[in-house]
């Protein structure tokens, strides 16, 4: 949380990494502080997309109940629609814009939690799938490409192939949206290591070609439907955002992309 917004400061400073959000934005821009429950509900009833949960109940945002577990918030917003909603809290409103942004993602996120609520893992607490789509809900990405061959690189880790060879084809063919809202919630102060667990799309060149709102529009329903099919972490690949071309400028660089903290080598198993 923060005593003043900061509208300017955090997203036009950073404006790739908030791309799908861009009409949200402009009317968060025009705000003097923070939107109030009733305004960001307004936003719910006004979208030109329909905001609903799995089962088609429109969503509406309610005071938090201090008692209730991460089952209890999953189940609340299957059950009755209903989205908890801190007033003046950033992970909040991040979580409000991406709801707002991929409908049909978050509710299958939501579904897939409730889904798999009776998987249990003596670490987390979860099981696999729910470990797997928690990690997307909180720190995913899209990466829409038109190009396999860019997606064989990002798999298989291979950053200065992909950032630094072909950084032009990179620049064309392969896109990158942020969903998960505690990574957008980051993305406002972002720092050379932060990481997304992305989901990995092929699409055609003129959906590549597409803005960053429009390519999420159209991507929103297949992307539901590959969060519906996630049942391990390991369905989604580490990807460093700094390293993206025009995220950061240090990375225009080559030797930017020889510090193996942030571009490691990739799993061994």
């Amino acid at each position: 949380m923060t005593s003043a917004p900061g509208w300017d400061r955090d997203f036009a400073r950073h404006r790739p990494f908030f791309a799908a959000l861009e009409p949200r934005l402009a009317s968060l821009a025009r705000l003097p502080d923070f939107p109030g429950r009733a305004q960001a509900d307004a936003w719910l009833r006004e979208s030109d997309d329909a905001i609903r949960d799995a089962l088609g109940k429109s969503l509406t945002l309610v005071a938090p109940d201090a008692r209730a577990g991460a089952r209890d918030y999953e189940r609340a917003i299957a059950d009755r629609g209903e989205l908890a909603w801190r007033e003046r809290d950033w992970h909040d409103l991040m979580n409000l814009l991406a709801w707002l942004a991929f409908p049909r993602t978050k509710a299958a996120i939501n579904a897939g939690h409730v889904a798999s609520a009776a998987e249990v893992h003596p670490a987390s607490g979860r099981g696999p799938r729910r470990d797997a789509l928690t990690l997307f809900d909180e720190s995913g990405a899209l990466v829409a490409c038109s190009d396999p061959g860019l997606l064989d690189l990002l798999r298989g880790f291979r950053w200065r192939e992909l950032f630094v060879e072909h950084r032009e084809a990179v620049r064309t063919q392969l896109r990158v949206l942020v969903v998960g809202h505690g990574l957008l919630d980051r993305c406002r102060q972002p720092w050379p290591g932060m990481t997304a667990h992305a989901l990995c799309l092929p699409v055609s060149a003129a959906e590549c070609a597409l803005d960053a709102p429009a390519l999420g529009h159209v991507l929103d329903e297949r992307m539901a439907g590959a969060v519906a099919a996630l049942a391990t972490p390991r369905d989604l690949s580490p990807l460093p955002l700094m390293g993206i071309p025009g995220w950061c400028a240090d990375n225009e660089d080559p030797a930017f992309y020889g510090n193996t903290r942030i571009f490691r080598p990739g799993r061994r198993a």
